[in-house]
């Protein structure tokens, strides 16, 4: 069996879980080490990733999701593209070189009111694009704050939203 069919094995797995009409709770903690070619991606409890790495001497990669937090860490040597995406928040890095990112997601309920904290911090060399959304008129998106980047870069952002 190939390597990444066992990851795609598992992604199934928890996609099949999260669909699936029954009441569970999922918790799921992934760490990988290797080089070559990767591409991941999740979508749990409103939260969106990804990565993918193409020829990369060393790929350092892990992830935690459960229904309170979600955490999404990458450290790769070659061109490699990063994502994670909420309805509040997102990051877009795509073809940069010696590339670190993580982010950290934070859910909290308390009674009927969801909390989402995003935290977000990536460098490297490459093209970046951060957006931070609020609801607007029928529900549509307004983007209040955005960034794009070409180049070296460090990037520490965080947003707090509670409903």
């Amino acid at each position: 069996m190939y390597p990444y069919s066992k990851l795609l094995l598992i992604t199934i797995c928890i996609l099949y879980l999260h669909f699936s009409p029954g009441q569970c709770t999922i918790e799921f903690r992934e760490d990988f080490t290797g080089d070559g070619d990767l591409q991941t991606q999740t979508d749990y409890n409103g939260v969106k990733g990804g990565v993918l790495t193409r020829g990369a001497e060393s790929i350092y990669y892990g992830q935690i999701l459960t229904p309170a937090q979600n955490f999404h860490g990458l450290k790769a040597s070659n061109l490699s593209s990063y994502y994670v995406v909420t309805k509040e928040h997102s990051l877009r890095i795509r073809n940069s070189s010696d590339l670190n990112a993580t982010a950290k997601i934070l859910s909290s309920l308390d009674g009927e009111n969801l909390t989402r904290t995003t935290f977000f911090s990536a460098s490297g060399d490459g093209k970046v694009r951060e957006k931070v959304l609020t609801p607007g008129k029928f529900s549509r998106p307004v983007e209040i704050s955005s960034l794009w980047h070409f180049g070296k870069f460090k990037l520490n952002s965080t947003v707090a939203v509670g409903a």
